[in-house]
């Protein structure tokens, strides 16, 4: 449960594909304050309601372009201004988001524990430890769990085979995990969670994307008490276990009243949806309020956001500038693949800063090269190129992730691609 707190919950947009920290708290003076935190031994921990500012990842391993929206628990009761509430959000040094809507959740629940599960809805109940957790890299690590301070930290490769205790009501799997959004675009980081089937079959369930703090995530749909994590990228686990759920918890919601952005100003309510946070910007939210909880409950808090990270987040391993017929300013980029999943054709949307020939290349995430075509272009401007997301040899891609190359002039620009069934 939360403690009150002077301060504002400050939260952050992390930068997606980029390791360039976390904004710090607010000192009594205001603003930010820088704080990098590279590396797993600084990624930090939530300490579970403590005073002061809190902050941690909005919408972890979203491929840029895609429309999602995120709940994520805050440690801290927020500021009260004028009856509402203020949240404040920041993107990293690279990059940008836009939003679509920005509010608060307070969950109001008497039960030990309240959850996110993946399609957004909440449970409330209690949680009960696993029983054995045996990891292909460390052996037993039943023991290392339980503890933010020391938690079970995995590596690329690693798999955990965890057996969960049997109850009566059990809603699914319990996770507490902490990893770095930094380690990957389009979310090929964390943990695929897997069920043991009746006929001994493994079922990939939920890809867990940590946050770079301590976050619970919830798991639904297992088919038994045996449950395999496939790690994909380093994450700190502190707890595994069963979900008990009960009665569902009282759900009040504050919308967005007004907002001041720090390039563009104050913000009425209907000039929020579709705002840009860019690098390094930041944004102000008061909400309306909220009634009081009832006796005999605990209130969480939830900030939930609807937005996306912009087409640029992907690599560019040289700047390429030039200018189109009418003089404006142009370089080489990406600027959209649409659809993203795509079950079959994919369009992308460039600019060139010359013509000249354009080569695409796809490539799995393993590194292998499965597709390579060139394009000539006989105009700088902005271009459309079709791809049916077929190999050299013709064959659709089989499912999964893909890196997309376009090269011109030595400049290479990347983004990734879910291709599906």
């Amino acid at each position: 449960p939360s403690r009150s707190s002077a301060m504002s919950n400050i939260v952050s947009f992390q930068v997606v594909g980029c390791d360039d920290g976390l904004t710090g708290g607010e000192p009594p003076g205001g603003g930010f304050s820088s704080e990098r935190t590279t590396g797993m031994n600084r990624l930090g921990q939530d300490g579970g309601g403590q005073e002061g500012d809190y902050e941690n990842s909005l919408l972890p391993g979203v491929v840029p372009g895609l429309m999602r929206t995120d709940l994520m628990p805050l440690q801290n009761v927020p500021a009260s201004v004028g009856g509402g509430y203020r949240l404040r959000l920041r993107r990293g040094h690279h990059g940008g988001s836009t939003l679509s809507d920005v509010r608060l959740v307070a969950l109001d629940s008497a039960e030990e524990g309240c959850w996110v599960a993946e399609d957004g809805s909440f449970l409330a109940g209690a949680h009960a430890a696993a029983t054995a957790v045996s990891s292909s890299a460390a052996g037993d690590v039943l023991a290392a769990l339980g503890d933010d301070a020391h938690p079970h930290t995995t590596g690329v490769g690693d798999t955990l085979v965890v057996t969960l205790p049997t109850a009566a009501g059990s809603d699914g799997m319990w996770l507490r995990t902490m990893g770095s959004p930094a380690l990957g675009i389009g979310g090929d980081y964390g943990l695929l969670v897997q069920s043991l089937g009746p006929e001994g079959q493994w079922t990939t369930m939920q890809h867990v994307r940590p946050r770079r703090r301590y976050s619970d995530a919830v798991v639904r749909g297992l088919a038994g008490a045996q449950v395999r994590l496939i790690v994909l990228g380093q994450t700190a686990i502190s707890g595994l276990g069963r979900v008990v759920s009960a009665a569902a918890p009282s759900i009040h919601e504050a919308t967005a009243v007004s907002a001041e952005h720090s390039r563009i100003g104050a913000l009425t309510a209907s000039e929020i949806p579709g705002v840009v946070l860019a690098a390094d910007e930041s944004m102000s939210v008061l909400t309306s309020s909220l009634p009081e909880p009832a006796e005999g409950t605990t209130r969480r808090w939830y900030m939930r956001v609807t937005g996306e990270h912009d087409a640029e987040t992907g690599s560019s391993t040289r700047a390429s500038q030039g200018q189109d017929e009418d003089g404006a300013m142009l370089r080489f980029a990406i600027q959209s693949i649409r659809p993203n999943p795509s079950h079959g054709r994919i369009t992308l949307e460039f600019t060139m800063p010359r013509a000249g020939a354009v080569k695409l290349e796809a490539f799995d995430l393993i590194g292998r090269r499965v597709a390579s075509y060139v394009h000539e272009v006989t105009r700088p401007g902005r271009h459309e190129l079709a791809w049916e997301a077929k190999g050299r040899d013709g064959r659709s891609l089989s499912p999964g992730t893909y890196i997309v190359r376009l090269s011109h002039a030595g400049a290479k620009v990347e983004r990734k691609v879910l291709v599906m069934p």
